[in-house]
This record gives structure tokens, sequence and C-alpha cells, in this order.
């Protein structure tokens, strides 16, 4: 036997060294999990602030208050939406007709566009045509339909197939409609009213619509004229169902469960008398009357809102828990409330559960995430008259132009066939003021001058911060450029002159960024340079 060493390998050994496993920062203990992204390309911040939701399963409401500096008034404040689905006509280019002109948006503005005809089908002993809808810029591959009942207008609502087997619907009983109260059949916006899975689990949200509670329009005469009923408030969001079931609750006509695990509770001052006592699952209170309440006639009628939600409530109903819900979580909601605005200024969540010490019942609170807003001095500014031009608005005699490229525009005015200017000074009585000389004549013009006919402009051609006067029309298309001595010089032509040059839609601008003025011609639905 052979017990010659073997010779030792050339790759070295590493030596392992004990380290220390130290613990992270923060432990257990964790906020709202608030997140603030800043301004971009519109300059609008941001602020989402999650809700305690309890997971369950593969289905839960996905709720969060969302602060957009560029959103109006809402039920939480200036500025914060809660982000529940929905399904509205489109606003931006004016008031719906409430016809099949009127074009759709999903809640992230995104545009609904028909691609197909409708269609009859049945639906609970009524008949239904049902047009089929896909967002504008496709993602997400969901199979929409628009069901409108034939016999009765007042009865429209969605229904979303998404890719994975989950179905939406939308507005199906007109809790979940903002229409007009005096023609119920004008629908402009549908919420999300129930959310199925392929395993039977369901999401189903109740709506609470808006009334004269708490209302005292004796002392406020302008409330005496308003229509409340059109808004809609999200009231809870249940979840958890005991059976399992595939179908839509609402459309089946199957009643809703009373008996579901969870339920996401939105307070308007009906579960507590103060911030200060413990909320309780029945509504023993009124709801609050806001003291800025606001109207919306963008869809063409009045959608007033009179509330503003104080807290947001997490109950779980389990046979261990006992016979009623049991609170575990809450959110609270503290505003500053004026007549004229109320922001949301701090909000925080306590949870609630039996200490460990004692079993005893108790509430632990998370220290609140705080929002401050900058106020905006309005100065005391006075109309003051603009003298030395008075005739400055008539039509196209006068213009404002920089003419000998001093940074600031002059005053430039057209008398027939002569031209006056004005040009700036430093006035005398003022540290910041200009004032203008007298009216002086130009000493030289090219030929053909600013006529009426629109075929001269002055425009920085050259690209030397000096203005050309250029000249476009057949036969005679070229510029004179303005010399140093403020006198034009000789007459350029265009080596080339496109005919798109005199086109109305035809618009001069530095597409590139290589400050010289490029030709642009806008079509209806495209830009050619």
């Amino acid at each position: 036997m052979d017990m010659a060493a073997r010779p030792e390998s050339n790759v070295p050994r590493a030596i392992d060294l004990p380290s220390l496993s130290l613990p992270k920062g923060g432990g257990a203990i964790q906020g709202l999990g608030e997140a603030l992204s800043a301004g971009g390309i519109s300059g609008t911040a941001s602020l989402s602030l999650p809700l305690p939701i309890t997971e369950a399963g593969a289905l839960q409401p996905s709720l969060a208050l969302t602060y957009q500096s560029g959103t109006g008034n809402g039920a939480f404040g200036l500025g914060v939406t809660l982000s529940v689905l929905s399904i509205s006509r489109r606003t931006a280019k004016g008031v719906p007709r409430y016809t099949d002109t009127d074009e759709f948006v999903d809640a992230s503005g995104e545009v609904l566009v028909r691609v197909g005809d409708a269609s009859a089908q049945p639906l609970n002993d009524r008949s239904f045509q049902v047009t089929p809808f896909a967002p504008r810029v496709e993602g997400r591959f969901d199979r929409l339909e628009y069901w409108q009942d034939e016999d009765d207008a007042t009865l429209a609502f969605w229904r979303v197939a998404a890719a994975d087997g989950t179905q939406q619907v939308f507005g199906y009983t007109p809790a979940a409609r903002v229409a007009d109260p005096a023609a119920p059949e004008r629908i402009a916006r549908w919420w999300l009213e129930e959310s199925i899975t392929p395993h039977g689990e369901h999401v189903y949200y109740d709506y609470q619509g808006e009334d004269d509670r708490d209302i005292d329009a004796n002392d406020h005469p302008v409330e005496q004229p308003r229509e409340r009923r059109a808004q809609r408030y999200l009231k809870r969001a249940c979840y958890g169902n005991r059976q399992a079931y595939p179908d839509s609750y609402l459309i089946n006509g199957t009643a809703i469960p009373t008996d579901w695990h969870f339920e996401l509770v939105f307070d308007y001052g009906e579960h507590a008398e103060s911030m200060e006592a413990t909320p309780t699952y029945e509504q023993r209170y009124d709801w609050l009357a806001r003291l800025d309440p606001f109207s919306d006639y963008s869809t063409g009628f009045e959608v007033r809102t009179h509330r503003l939600c104080r807290q947001v409530l997490m109950f779980h109903r389990f046979d261990a828990l006992g016979a009623d819900p049991v609170l575990v979580r809450r959110v609270a909601l503290e505003y500053d409330e004026q007549p004229v605005l109320s922001r949301l200024r701090a909000a925080w969540v306590t949870g609630y559960g039996p200490d460990p010490a004692n079993g005893e019942s108790t509430a632990v609170s998370l220290p609140p995430v705080e929002l401050d807003f900058g106020v905006f001095a309005l100065g005391q500014s006075q109309f003051e008259s603009f003298g030395p031009l008075a005739g400055l608005n008539d039509g196209a005699l006068y213009q404002l132009v920089d003419l000998y490229g001093e940074g600031v525009p002059g005053v430039l005015y057209r008398d027939g066939t002569s031209y006056w200017y004005r040009a700036p000074v430093r006035a005398e009585n003022g540290e910041d003021a200009i004032a203008y000389t007298a009216w002086q004549p130009l000493p030289q013009l090219p030929a053909g001058g600013l006529g009426p006919s629109g075929r001269s402009s002055l425009m920085d051609l050259t690209g030397d911060g000096q203005l050309d006067w250029v000249i476009a029309q057949p036969g005679l298309a070229g510029f004179f450029s303005l010399g140093p001595d403020k006198h034009w010089q000789a007459f350029v032509p265009f080596s080339a002159f496109p005919t798109e040059f005199l086109y109305p839609e035809a618009q001069l601008v530095d597409l590139i960024g290589a400050g010289l003025p490029d030709l642009a011609l806008i079509g209806p639905k495209n830009l050619s340079s």
C-alpha cells in the first residue's frame, strides 16, 4: 500500500471567522406605511396612507387614502381621496350628453372605447343590451361589458371579467350610482359594488346616499334650494364570506350575507360621540355635517358633499370573539375645519386587543402622521391704468415686441403703411418700474411691411437673439435682418420655401432645441415637421 503523502491542493482555504448577528433597528413597531412621492412632470406631490386592512385569503379590498396636491376637495378634506374603483362618464371635455356619444373612463382616467356592437342578453327575466368595451391603452386584457335594461333606462351597470378570473360589478343598485335625482336615467358614475374570485371569495362595498340630516337650512338660506341626493359615500367594505359562492350576489338576486368575518367601516360621525370615545359597530348617532359643504356640477347636475370621514374602523367577526363584531384597529382622522376649507391635519392608527398581563381590553396608538400646509398670502394689489397706451386693445394696431433685443418688449404701432415704436426705458419714479419713450417712427421699412394679410411677421429666424422681418408669400419669400445700427439689412431670399408655410395649421416652434424655429404642421391626429 502506497503511503506516500498526497500533494496539497494549490487552492487556498478560506478561514471562517465568527461574526455577530446584530438585530436591526425598528423592531416590530411600524407606522401607517405612508409613502411620499415628489412631484413629477406636473409638479404635484402625492402621499399614500394605506388603511389597516386585515389580509384574508386571495381577496381583500385594496383601499388607501391618497393625497394629491392638485386634487380638489372631497370627503377626506382638501386633496385627499379614497382609492375605490369606479367607471364614469368623461367630463374633461365638457358636460356629458347622456347619449351614446359620451365617452367613459375608468378610475385611472383611461378612456374606454367600444370594441363591438351591442347584443341582447337575458338576465333575471329581463332583457339587456350588452355593449363590449376595452381600455384605449390595453394592459390588463379585462373584458368590460356595459349592461342596459331595454325597458328601464334607470337600470344600467358594468360587469368586468379580469384575465385571472376575478369578476367585478359596478353600480348594480342605485346606492352605488351617482345619477341625477330629477332624471335617474342620467347616470354619471358607477362605483365598484362587488368583487368575486373563481374560488367564491367576495368583497361587498356598501354605499350611503346624502340626505338632510344635521343640515339646518333655516340658519343657512343658501342650503334651501340645494339638491343633495346625488352624492354617494362608501360606508363599509365587507369580505371573508363564510360560504364560498362562485357567482355574484347582486346579479343573481341572492341576499347579501350579514355575517362577514371582516368589515372595514367608514365613520362619518355615526359610531362615536367624540374622537376620545371607543367606536361601536352600531350606528348610534347621526352623521355630522361639515363646515365647508361644496358642490360639483361637472356632471350636469349638482353633486353636493356635506360629510367628512372621521375615522376608518376594522371589525372582526368570529365565534371565538363572541356574538358581536370586535373592533381591532382604527385610523383616526383629524381635520383643520374651517367654513371655507377643511384640510386633513393628522392620521394615526390605534390597535385594540386584550392586555397580556390581565386579559382586559386595551388600546395602543402609534404616533400620528401629521400634515402641514403652506399658507398662500394674497397681496393687496390694486388695478392701475396704463395711461401711455390707452389704445393697446384696438385690434391688431398695437403689438408688444422686443424690437431691438433689449430684454423688455416695447410697443409697435401700425398706422396705415407707417410704423411707430415706443422703446422701453427705466422709469425715474420706481426702482423696477418701466416707462416708454415718445413715439418714434421707424426710419426704414422693408418692402411689404407687417400688413393685415399675415404674410409678414417678426421672429428670430437666425437664432442670434435679434428679430428678423420675415416675408412669406409666393414669388417673394425671405427675410430682412436687423443690424446693430437698428437698420434693416439686405433682403435674404429662402433657398427653398415649403408651401405648407402658408397653411393656417402651420406653427413655427423649436422642436429639437437647436435654437432655430422648425415648421410644424398640426393635423387632426398627427404632427409633422
